[in-house]
């Protein structure tokens, strides 16, 4: 397990006898433990990866198709609404990118052992 990991208190944390590790710390020491474990041991959290993301993709496609059809009744007007309906829409956009840049990078980092 994760005791006696860390020189007996890493982190700084004085006393109370718990394991203190800033968000640093815990990053190394969980990059550690993901780089000893085996391929065998690895393929259950990659196939959880691999259908967490069939979902996300599939779940982000209805998504955008329910955001597009909704900005297509909304254009009927021409006014001030679809302005911001599509205004909101590129917001959403940007969001479903930086969700999905940040999904694949993770991906890659369980890939290439954390590092």
């Amino acid at each position: 397990g994760w005791e006696g990991r860390g020189g007996g208190g890493a982190g700084g944390g004085g006393g109370g006898g718990g394991l203190h590790l800033d968000a640093k710390e815990l990053a190394k020491l969980v990059g550690e433990r993901w780089r000893a474990l085996s391929d065998e041991e690895k393929a259950p959290w990659a196939e959880q990866a691999r259908v967490d993301r069939a979902r996300y993709e599939e779940e982000l496609k209805a998504h955008i198709d329910a955001h597009e059809r909704a900005q297509a009744c909304g254009r009927g007007d021409g006014g001030a609404a679809g302005e911001e309906q599509e205004a909101a829409g590129a917001g959403e956009t940007r969001a479903e990118e930086a969700a999905e840049e940040k999904a694949e990078s993770m991906e890659e980092a369980m890939e290439e052992g954390g590092e």
